[in-house]
């Protein structure tokens, strides 16, 4: 619907648009699982034009590509469930390094065009692996569309790295730290197939309520974790200012078998 408002010079207004939805769960999207080569996502297109009363034609245009996917951990039943529905994931772990080169994401024909990126998520899927942990990297804008399309997920995770959870020479920034979940926050919110993120890589498990409370304040809606190298003896860690929570994830030892509680085996050394 269209809203006409006045803004007065050198000033900023906010406005609130409310759309009617009617098509019900055929709009929702759903992870390509089990794998079907014939899959097809169902995304939709927010547009959004700016007009003038004192000129003909659009001022700017807008148009913002998503998918209906709601995402949660349910820590009654201890799974995660996408559109309500419980979902595991048999899924790997690959830094950008580990793929090929440095800057692969941008150069490699594996990744750098939307084509191949859909064929490198599906020849994962064909394997039985239906999901990537984005390790200790954000994914490109294509990369991110081309698992939109395909129905693959995704779990992009910060820079933040220590040598362990115990590590001494691990040192916290505020400033750099936070920005990193922020960013990638940013970078990747709104996409249906990002089904997680992890905000650090085997660093202090103290860092973790402060990655927690950046993060919510960019995007409250897309469930947490955090890889952990020093065993999970903590399976969720609350954000200090009493909104989010992440969950653990195992790295080489597999997880303490609790039913009621979200785990997963984040990194395994294939030696």
């Amino acid at each position: 619907p269209t809203r006409s408002v006045s803004v007065p010079a050198n000033s900023e207004t906010v406005v609130s648009v409310t759309v009617r939805w009617g098509l019900g769960p055929d709009s929702f999207w759903w992870p390509n699982k089990p794998f079907n080569e014939s899959y097809q996502a169902v995304l939709h297109t927010l547009g959004l034009a700016l007009s003038s009363a004192d000129s003909s034609g659009d001022l700017h245009r807008f148009e913002q590509r998503f998918g209906f996917a709601e995402w949660r951990d349910d820590l009654i039943e201890g799974k995660w469930t996408i559109n309500s529905v419980p979902i595991n994931f048999i899924s790997d772990a690959t830094p950008e390094s580990g793929m090929s080169h440095y800057d692969c994401y941008a150069t490699s024909a594996a990744f750098a065009t939307l084509a191949g990126a859909k064929e490198t998520w599906r020849r994962y899927m064909r394997l039985g692996v239906s999901s990537n942990r984005i390790h200790q990297s954000t994914p490109t804008e294509v990369m991110l569309a081309a698992a939109d399309e395909v129905g693959f997920v995704l779990r992009p995770e910060t820079g933040l790295r220590g040598g362990g959870a115990h590590d001494p020479d691990q040192q916290f920034s505020d400033e750099l730290s936070t920005q990193a979940v922020q960013e990638l926050a940013h970078a990747c919110r709104g996409h249906p197939s990002v089904g997680s993120y992890s905000v650090l890589n085997e660093c202090s498990t103290a860092w973790v309520p402060k990655l927690i409370d950046a993060i919510v304040e960019v995007d409250d809606a897309t469930p947490l974790v955090w890889e952990n190298s020093g065993g999970c003896k903590e399976m969720v860690l609350q954000g200090s200012a009493g909104k989010g929570h992440a969950h653990c994830m195992s790295h080489y030892d597999m997880p303490t078998p609790d039913p009621t509680q979200i785990t997963g085996e984040g990194e395994c050394a294939w030696c």
